[in-house]
């Protein structure tokens, strides 16, 4: 399946920098850009891409916010943060709006992009190498006051799956370990999202940590 990926920046030349770097990647297609949040808004509408790379910082509308509405209005959408920027109220935002991971515009190489593109679009939690672990840790460990003040338990089961889907592991793996078809896991993972109130991978990784079911 070839993955469809829109780029979002307001630096033409890095659009087609990024661009450049993607056509090296099998499998992947650039379907669009958009150089700030309000058209990236418009073009996933139109394109519905599998996976946005998007930068945080822009005029008008950001990238946090674009990718708060991307994902509540598309939420089979995986939106991955792409900034020069690594300070923590720029990684903690993207991961509270809903994005797959983070990863910096300097690590850049193809094969770095096609690895982050990929794991969102597996539905896995992507971070580049230099991005701060007690960044991710603090984050992590910062529930949804819904979900800390207590929510509807999980069956072993369920557990099991949350389990696999922190570790990182994808649908197919999943599938594959548990013997259920990619749809069961689909529709396995979203009902426990609905019991949690939880609906990104990012959130159910937190919460995962929080139950001691995952380790960081």
């Amino acid at each position: 399946m070839t993955l469809r990926v829109i780029l979002v920046d307001d630096h033409r030349l890095f659009r087609e920098c990024v661009r450049s770097l993607l056509e090296r990647e099998p499998g992947i297609d650039v379907a669009g850009e958009a150089a700030d949040g309000r058209d990236a808004l418009e073009l996933v509408r139109c394109v519905r891409p599998h996976v946005v790379l998007m930068e945080v910082m822009m005029p008008g509308v950001s990238g946090i916010d674009a990718t708060r509405i991307i994902r509540r209005e598309h939420p089979g959408v995986a939106v991955l943060g792409f900034s020069a920027r690594q300070e923590t109220a720029c990684v903690v935002g993207m991961l509270k709006a809903g994005a797959s991971g983070y990863f910096l515009k300097r690590l850049a190489t193809s094969a770095e992009l096609g690895r982050a593109i990929r794991a969102a679009a597996d539905g896995e939690i992507y971070f580049g190498p230099n991005i701060p672990q007690i960044i991710v840790t603090q984050y992590f460990w910062r529930l949804p006051e819904e979900v800390a003040a207590g929510s509807p338990g999980l069956n072993p089961k369920e557990r099991q799956m949350l389990a696999m889907i922190a570790s990182g592991k994808s649908s197919k793996e999943i599938s594959f370990d548990l013997g259920l078809s990619l749809r069961a896991v689909e529709v396995q993972r979203t009902r426990i999202m609905k019991k949690l109130s939880l609906f990104s991978v990012a959130e159910l990784t937190k919460y995962a940590l929080r139950e001691g079911l995952a380790t960081l």
